[in-house]
């Protein structure tokens, strides 16, 4: 836990000096796709506030299953939106600006902002911007008009490996910062269903629906 705390601290400053050094390289993106990440952001804000109300009620009823149920509109409709948007904007900082915008909204509409953020958000945006960054996602665009398959592969690889890293992250800062401690059971369901194969579902329906917005664009 100690190593992986560690990590995550490391992870945390990456994703904050990653974020105040190209934030406004950033926001100098065409008008169109600023606010392309805004309207993701936003789907995301309302269907993760959504899932955090109603799980509260699920948790009633399924006790420690309820993040299984609760992640299917949290996290996997998460990734979904995320890989629909950087199909659409295959660039570096998409998925950062949509994350960032989407916890600012929430901070703001639940009053739940507090310092510790700067690490769960932090880590979230290195993450995932290093994991698509390293598989080529955010690097070049042809890979969007290659086979079906080699993009599911791709997105499968960068969103399945920040996805899984995250949802470690999340266990281990919790684990030290809250004082909870998961059964080992637990613990691998978490990062085998809403860690991994939640997300490797995503990427399949994400690309369907980025395919036919492509084509209406076009």
């Amino acid at each position: 836990v100690s190593a992986g705390f560690a990590l995550a601290l490391g992870g945390a400053a990456a994703g904050v000096l990653l974020v105040a050094a190209r934030l406004r390289r950033w926001l100098n993106a065409p008008t169109g796709q600023l606010v392309s990440i805004a309207l993701f952001a936003s789907v995301q804000f309302v269907v993760g506030t959504v899932a955090q109300v109603v799980g509260l009620g699920i948790a009633t009823a399924t006790g420690p299953f309820a993040t299984m149920v609760t992640s299917i509109f949290d996290d996997a409709f998460g990734v979904t939106l995320m890989a629909t948007l950087l199909t659409l904007i295959p660039r570096p900082g998409t998925v950062a600006l949509s994350t960032l915008l989407a916890w600012g909204l929430r901070g703001l509409a639940t009053g739940s902002m507090s310092p510790l953020d700067l690490l769960f958000v932090g880590c979230r945006v290195a993450l995932y911007e290093g994991a698509l960054y390293a598989v080529g996602l955010t690097r070049f665009a042809a890979w969007r008009d290659g086979p079906r398959a080699t993009r599911l592969v791709r997105m499968a690889l960068g969103f399945g490996l920040a996805s899984l890293l995250a949802t470690l992250t999340s266990l281990v800062l919790h684990t030290v910062l809250y004082r909870l401690f998961y059964a080992p059971w637990y613990v691998g369901m978490l990062v085998l269903g809403p860690g991994l194969l939640y997300p490797l579902m995503a990427v399949g329906i994400a690309d369907r629906v980025a395919s036919s917005l492509r084509r209406v664009e076009d």
